[in-house]
């Protein structure tokens, strides 16, 4: 069994030995014993960092941790964090105490004035790189933990919309919606500077427009707070000539515009969408003109291609009736060399058909002759007597 300590008196003393495996014994029983006696080890505490400061110390992170412990029950935050800084990985951030709480607290508290003074007043100011790790693990703690809402208030606190557009990015569509209107009250509760406050919301209407089904609604209330009449008159413009569920949407969202009672904001997003309207039907009146001017040109084309074809005929109709004389005049020259062949033919034919007629009748004289000679049969043949 243990002896209970009842005092850091003889730890530290052993601090003052020459060996340094001594003063390191030493400063881990301070370490375990430091929230019941800090106020002994508060008088040595020059010692301690004495060892933090010896480059030639080989545990200077455990002497730095238990100068920030004494610190912290000192209530001195800025010096326990410095010194939990300096003890890098002896400083555990998931450790569940009071101690590494507050000093985590602290630590972001830190950064988030050092990067306000860097983005909202434009000061020159340094970072400790390892308040940044810090402030990033604890983002990361917070979206390993599904505490969404927690990563988003470090994101705009810390003035990182890099680090919002990851948080808002990672989850999932159906969380999304609602994380986008918690990170919009938060950008209007808790950012005082106009310039950083309008950069926020045109990074939340990015990310709005980027969810599968956007809320038109809060989309347009953040337009309104940007003071852009003529986005939100776009949008009115869609829905108006869109489905009936859209047209609705549009007259819902006109409401609640008007409640927020911003008689200038919504005059000039009425005369905005009188300019719209007006370009639209303008627009609609050239396409019109357009497409009966490209008729008219097209019936005039097709007219002068009539025109052409009939002169093209007209052309070809002409040299096809020279033609025609020039080929009557063949055929009259042809046709009188036929007649003649003909006229010869006819006289041909006549000495040869009176030639024949000469013939035929010396041939029936002849014919006649012989039956003149010859007797008939009726007269040579006799009849007999009767008996």
């Amino acid at each position: 069994m243990t002896a209970a300590v009842s005092s850091a008196s003889g730890l530290l003393a052993l601090l003052e030995e020459p060996s340094d495996e001594v003063k390191y014994f030493a400063l881990q029983k301070l370490e375990t014993v430091v929230k019941d006696f800090w106020f002994e080890i508060a008088g040595s505490i020059a010692q301690v960092e004495a060892l933090y400061e010896d480059d030639a110390f080989k545990h200077r992170e455990l002497a730095a941790l238990v100068a920030s412990k004494v610190f912290y029950h000192l209530g001195e935050l800025d010096d326990a964090l410095t010194y939990a800084l300096n003890s890098g990985s002896m400083f555990n951030v998931d450790e569940k105490s009071e101690y590494v709480d507050t000093l985590i607290a602290r630590g972001l508290d830190k950064y988030f004035e050092l990067r306000v003074k860097l983005i909202d007043k434009s000061e020159e100011v340094e970072i400790d790189e390892r308040l940044s790790r810090v402030t990033e693990v604890m983002l990361n703690k917070c979206i390993s933990a599904g505490q969404y809402e927690q990563a988003v208030g470090i994101c705009l606190e810390s003035r990182r919309l890099d680090k919002l557009e990851e948080v808002i990015s990672s989850v999932d569509s159906v969380s999304r919606a609602p994380l986008l209107q918690c990170s919009l009250r938060t950008c209007q509760v808790t950012i005082s500077n106009k310039q950083f406050r309008q950069q926020a919301l045109r990074l939340l209407i990015k990310l709005f427009e980027g969810v599968e089904d956007p809320d038109l609604t809060e989309i347009c209330q953040i337009l309104m707070i940007l003071n852009d009449s003529a986005s939100v008159s776009r949008i009115l413009a869609r829905l108006l000539n869109g489905s009936k569920d859209d047209y609705l949407l549009a007259y819902q969202i006109c409401f609640d515009l008007s409640d927020n009672e911003n008689q200038v904001f919504l005059d000039r997003v009425i005369a905005e969408l009188r300019v719209i309207s007006t370009a639209a039907a303008v627009a609609a009146a050239g396409d019109v003109s357009a497409s009966s001017s490209s008729s008219s040109s097209l019936k005039k084309d097709e007219e002068a291609d009539v025109e052409v074809t009939d002169a093209v005929v007209k052309e070809e109709n002409e040299g096809e009736e020279e033609e025609g004389v020039v080929v009557e005049g063949i055929d009259i020259e042809v046709n009188e060399d036929g007649d003649e062949a003909k006229n010869d033919k006819k006289s041909k034919k006549a000495k040869k058909s009176k030639v024949d007629d000469t013939n035929s009748n010396s041939n029936s004289a002849n014919e006649s002759e012989t039956r003149a000679n010859t007797p008939s049969t009726s007269t040579s043949t006799s009849i007999p007597p009767p008996t």
